[in-house]
């Protein structure tokens, strides 16, 4: 009998461990930090490599937004219908729109709206009209068209789900829908499952989601097939398409093939505007403007015979089109978003493109023990492994002395961790592979069992036990309270507690700094090197870079791929941050300057472009909201509001002038006793209505020479002769300008060539007499 009660103690350990585990994974403690290892799994497998896509993407993105003519949102005729035939041409299997086609196309209505009633020629063609016949030349040529659709929502309507289809013009082309709808996980708004089908309330069918018809479309399987699942197999049939669901849910578990494309190079990537580019259109750019699809489409292009239909990228390929402009906003969180130390959002185009080659590839994530976190299926394999494991270490505590039983639980806990990472990578020696720097085995049927939670009640029983047995052990232990009484007072230490503040949502208003930079033709770098050269490129430009933006007290909001984003007098009051946000720039230009001086001595390990790589910032200050947003989950200590967008158009628009820093009027007012600016007149900037004047930063006041006198001279004359319309003369003092312009390889135009060509321009069309010098600006 008192050897039983001997135990006593253990049981009872052993009950309240079993009893506190259960309650910490009943309320989701360890499922944040099995999401952050459930993601910690994708970046250390990294990228699949020698996988066959069979899904191209073709991107809305800068280059397009530069080169194509047309005004965004484009025009469905002209550019979408257009990308039909073209790729329809160029033999692709399916074509998939992850574009809401929802509404009437935008160039038609306008034109609509401003037609004159008494007009009597007056045709025009609609878009959607032309939209309609290029799908049904696509479905003419056994080529099949899957257009996005969603469920939507109002809560007046009755009933208030209800779903959004494109124009029943584009519809009566009878192409295939697919629905976008999906759900992100509610514990950090990563998405990592996809859904299978989507219903609406009240509603017997199903809906097909946009990767599953797109790859039913791929497989020719009759679309009208029945939806079947089979609960006690866990699968999800239509036709021959089998699916293994989630936890018998209609998703599965995305197995992502790596981070964002048009980085990393996961898929391949193809801009619109190459797209669309053929003989009988034409881009803005006319040395860009190569007919690129006439290689593949038209046997009349002097490439053809070299490239041709055989060779097209999209033959019998997947043709995924959608955007992954900034300022779309329809980007995902992945586990790979900070992959390499770089954040990664994904484009939901591509996120889609993960789930149809997944379900091409019919690869699946399998789960042992039906879900990680605790739920209803998933209870008596959890329960299971918590019980083992607590008599397990109350077994071994026990028996062992202090040391052997930490070395113990160490070695368990180590033995743990690598064999649950493991089985997800198919390799056990993963851990001696990376401080090798080995690739690990390729493993298409990744298993995922829990990491962390069998992790934590080997360390809260051990724990447990350890503190009862010290308690045990020593009958004095309370002098360690009085002893630490004794220093600090128990009512300062709760009052310490009780004070302690947690990150909330929300932020301050305030007139802050704001600066932006930007690679310049980042595109064309990520190109010309591989993914391991090209981070450690932007590894030494951004450390560079945020070193000097520290220095200068800013404070760095985030990184978006190559690009800055910093502001100043937060979360700390500073002043003159106007002048701190100045002298940033030119010190970034001119370690920069160090930089290609740098990459010049390494020689053939950078080519030109790196060599000669240059950047633009943006700068300007005003009224902004600074603070915590985000999710409760998640915070970012960011900035939001009018001025924040403006910053950011007031970079990316250098560009057009050719200059690297370019300045709001609020920055100049402060500071241009101190440095050295040229007037560049008022713009209005794409997105915007309201006019601002804006400066170039060429220099400290004290470092200004004579060529900068004379350039300014006759550049700021011309600008007097400019605003008075006086355009001849505008003309010459511009000309004279330029010989004084700073000569560099890679800057193809400058203010005095840009305001010579607007002067030619308003030469040959005037503007109004009470023309105020404002120049609308038509491209970020």
């Amino acid at each position: 009998m008192k050897k039983i009660k001997d135990y006593y103690p253990v049981i009872l350990i052993g009950f309240f461990s079993v009893l506190i585990l259960l309650s910490l994974h009943f309320f989701g403690i360890f499922s944040i930090i099995e999401t952050k290892l459930y993601d910690l799994r994708f970046q250390i497998n990294g990228p699949k490599k020698n996988f066959e896509s069979q899904v191209v993407l073709v991107e809305i993105n800068d280059e397009s937004y530069r080169l194509i003519p047309e005004s965004y949102p484009y025009p469905r005729g002209e550019i979408w219908a257009r990308a039909i035939r073209n790729l329809t041409d160029a033999k692709a299997k399916v074509i998939a729109f992850d574009i809401q086609f929802d509404s009437k196309d935008h160039t038609t209505q306008t034109i609509i709206n401003n037609l004159d009633s008494e007009c009597q020629d007056c045709s025009f063609k609609d878009g959607d009209v032309e939209l309609n016949k290029a799908i049904e030349y696509a479905h003419d040529n056994n080529t099949k068209i899957v257009l996005a659709s969603k469920i939507g929502y109002e809560q007046t309507r009755i009933p208030p789900y209800y779903i959004v289809k494109p124009t029943q013009k584009i519809m009566d082309a009878n192409p295939y829908i697919g629905f976008v709808d999906h759900e992100v996980d509610e514990i950090d708004n990563v998405s990592r499952r996809y859904t299978i089908f989507n219903s609406i309330p009240a509603d017997t069918l199903k809906y097909n989601s946009f990767a599953v018809q797109c790859a039913l479309c791929y497989y020719d399987i009759d679309l009208d097939s029945p939806v079947v699942q089979n609960i006690e197999e866990n699968t999800i049939s239509i036709g021959d398409l089998e699916m293994k669901p989630f936890r018998k849910e209609a998703s599965f578990l995305v197995d992502y093939y790596g981070p964002v494309s048009n980085v990393w190079g996961t898929f391949p990537v193809y801009s619109l505007s190459s797209v669309i580019d053929n003989n009988d259109y034409d881009l803005k750019d006319y040395d860009e403007d190569n007919d690129w699809m006439d290689m593949y489409v038209n046997d009349d292009h002097f490439l053809y015979s070299r490239f041709g239909e055989d060779k097209s990228p999209f033959k019998n390929k997947i043709v995924v089109i959608g955007s992954s402009l900034k300022e779309d906003q329809d980007f995902k969180e992945t586990p790979f978003f900070s992959f390499m130390g770089i954040e990664n959002p994904m484009p939901g185009m591509e996120f889609h493109a993960n789930a149809i080659q997944q379900l091409i590839d019919n690869n699946y994530l399998h789960v042992p023990t039906k879900t990680l976190n605790l739920t209803n299926q998933s209870f008596i394999y959890h329960i299971f492994i918590i019980i083992f494991l607590v008599i397990l270490i109350l077994f071994i505590s026990t028996k062992f002395e202090l040391l052997s039983g930490i070395l113990i639980m160490i070695s368990i806990i180590s033995l743990w961790f690598s064999y649950s990472m493991g089985v997800f990578f198919g390799d056990q020696f993963w851990i001696f592979k990376i401080l090798l720097d080995y690739p690990l085995n390729v493993n298409d049927n990744k298993v995922l069992i829990p990491v962390f939670f069998p992790i934590a009640t080997i360390v809260i029983t051990y724990g447990m036990n350890l503190s009862y047995k010290l308690i045990v052990e020593s009958n004095n232990k309370k002098f360690l309270k009085e002893s630490f009484g004794a220093y600090i007072s128990t009512d300062l230490i709760d009052q310490m507690y009780e004070e302690k503040r947690e990150p909330k949502l929300g932020g301050n208003p305030g007139y802050h700094t704001m600066l932006f930079s930007d690679i310049a033709s980042f595109s064309t770098f990520s190109e010309k090197l591989e993914a391991e050269l090209l981070l450690a490129l932007l590894n030494q430009y951004l450390t560079a870079m945020t070193n000097i933006l520290i220095d200068n007290k800013g404070t760095l909001d985030k990184y978006i791929g190559d690009a800055i984003v910093a502001f100043y007098g937060a979360p700390i009051e500073i002043e003159n941050h106007e002048y701190r946000a100045c002298k940033t720039a030119l010190e970034m230009n001119k370690e920069l300057d160090k930089l290609r001086k740098k990459w010049k001595k390494e020689g053939d390990k950078w080519p030109i472009i790196v060599q000669q790589m240059q950047h633009r910032i943006g700068i300007n200050a005003g009224n902004i909201v600074v603070g915590n947003m985000g999710s409760e989950m998640k915070l970012n200590y960011t900035m939001t509001g009018d001025q924040v967008n403006l910053t950011a158009r007031l970079e990316s628009s250098a560009k057009q002038l050719g200059i690297t820093v370019q300045v709001g009027e609020n920055i100049y007012n402060k500071v241009k006793d101190q440095f050295i600016f040229r007037n560049l007149g008022k713009i209005i900037v794409v997105g915007r209505n309201q006019s601002i004047n804006v400066y170039e930063l060429m220099c400290n006041i004290e470092d200004i020479d004579n060529n900068i006198k004379k350039l300014l001279a006759e550049f700021h004359k011309g600008l007097d002769f400019y605003h008075n319309q006086e355009w001849d003369e505008a003309i010459k003092c511009f000309s004279r300008a330029n010989d004084f312009e700073e000569k560099y390889d890679g800057r193809k135009t400058n203010p005095s060539l840009v305001f010579i060509e607007r002067s030619e321009k308003f030469k040959d069309n005037p503007p109004d007499k009470d023309w105020d010098g404002v120049y609308a600006l038509e491209s970020k």
